[in-house]
């Protein structure tokens, strides 16, 4: 529906006892469609949040805000299709593109826990993309994964 929502708990608590939920983010609901996750940035009292958006060309991509609190505001950090966090006209691959989706993605992070703590050093991003040529029903659709890797890092 175009609304990114927020509940929160106590670690003693999840999963169950979900409370204070409010509406974080809001925009359509192609973009702000779905996969959310919440990032702590190491070394900084930042945050990074991406979800997926649906383009205008039906194509799968990620945007991303960043707060200096995980509770929000969310300020754009890259959150067009011209100016995306993940999109196949921002991302190079070894040979030929075997997608122009990059969708239902994870960061591989820097430890096992809750606190979801990335590097803004060396970002990888695993994710789902499918052959462009594919036009199955949605459940039957060739994905398969593919990871991003950073090539800008200023670090």
């Amino acid at each position: 529906n175009g609304h990114l929502y927020r509940s929160e708990t106590t670690v003693a608590n999840f999963p169950n006892g979900m409370t204070n939920t409010v509406i974080a983010l809001q925009d359509t609901k192609f973009k702000l469609f779905e996969a959310p996750n919440v990032y702590k940035v190491t070394g900084s009292d930042s945050y990074l949040l991406v979800n997926e958006a649906i383009g205008s060309d039906g194509k799968r991509y990620f945007r991303s805000w960043t707060s200096p609190t995980i509770t929000g505001s969310w300020a754009a950090l890259a959150d067009t299709e011209a100016n995306p966090f993940a999109r196949s006209n921002n991302v190079a691959f070894d040979g030929t593109a075997w997608t122009r989706d990059i969708s239902h993605g994870e960061m591989i992070r820097n430890g096992i826990d809750q606190t979801m703590t990335i590097s803004p050093c060396n970002l990888r991003y695993v994710y789902q993309g499918k052959d462009p040529n594919a036009n199955d029903a949605y459940n039957f659709l060739p994905w398969r994964l593919g990871l991003l890797t950073q090539t800008n890092s200023t670090c």
